[in-house]
């Protein structure tokens, strides 16, 4: 499945680099709640620094 779902992107990617961009946006969008939280815990532990 992961496999299959990359062999499309990288076909994306040379014919249609715009599109492919477009995919990667909507894949983040899918997964923005965990990135948000990735993100929170980032930031937090650049402040301790």
């Amino acid at each position: 499945m992961i496999k299959n779902s990359f062999n499309m992107r990288s076909k994306l990617y040379s014919a249609y680099p715009l599109q492919a961009v477009l995919a990667v946006y909507w894949l983040c969008d899918m997964q923005l709640a965990r990135l948000d939280l990735t993100v929170d815990l980032l930031v937090q532990f650049l402040d301790r620094l």
